[in-house]
């Protein structure tokens, strides 16, 4: 058991490499959940602008307590960290905590009861899933303004043609 104090900790590589085949298919590619595993399981998807702050993990905090869990991993997402998975104290000061000890990185957030997932992306955005009364604590309870924030992210003058092309994908991808 991970404690407030010790924050997370990496878990031992069979465990990692079991969990990791775990969630593969609700995977497509590192940055997104599958619209197939998603349909199938009944969850929705949405885009949320910027990185991690402590207004997001307080209500990631919350989202774990609404579907029972204490615990959860960290899966690194990235191509050099083959099954590298932490586990991690679903709490906000330990989200950021980890979020601050891997900067720049993309890694996949799941409560040991699989209750919910949050894909982050290193940079630009990150992606809550989960049934839809899940998700709507996130969001406060409007997935609709949800997406169309985040398209009005995608969309903000300051950001190079590369970068806003790649937001609206994002925004694209998740809408219903």
């Amino acid at each position: 058991m991970v404690t407030e104090s010790s924050c997370f900790g990496e878990i031992p590589f069979l465990e990692a490499k079991k969990l990791i085949e775990s969630v593969e298919p609700m995977l497509e590619g590192s940055l997104h959940f599958s619209q197939k595993w998603l349909d199938e399981n009944h969850w929705e998807a949405i885009p949320i602008p910027d990185t991690f702050d402590e207004l997001d993990t307080d209500r990631l905090s919350r989202m774990a307590k609404q579907v029972a869990a204490i615990e959860g991993f960290a899966i690194l997402l990235e191509v050099d960290a083959e099954y590298k998975v932490y586990r991690v104290a679903w709490s906000s000061s330990n989200l950021l905590s980890f979020d601050k000890e891997f900067p720049l990185t993309n890694y996949l957030l799941i409560p040991e009861n699989l209750g919910f997932a949050v894909i982050k992306e290193a940079s630009y955005y990150f992606i809550i899933a989960g049934p839809a009364n899940t998700i709507r604590t996130m969001v406060e309870n409007s997935v609709d303004s949800a997406r169309e924030s985040f398209r009005n992210y995608a969309n903000e003058d300051f950001w190079p043609d590369s970068i806003r092309i790649m937001l609206n994908e994002v925004a694209d991808t998740y809408e219903r």
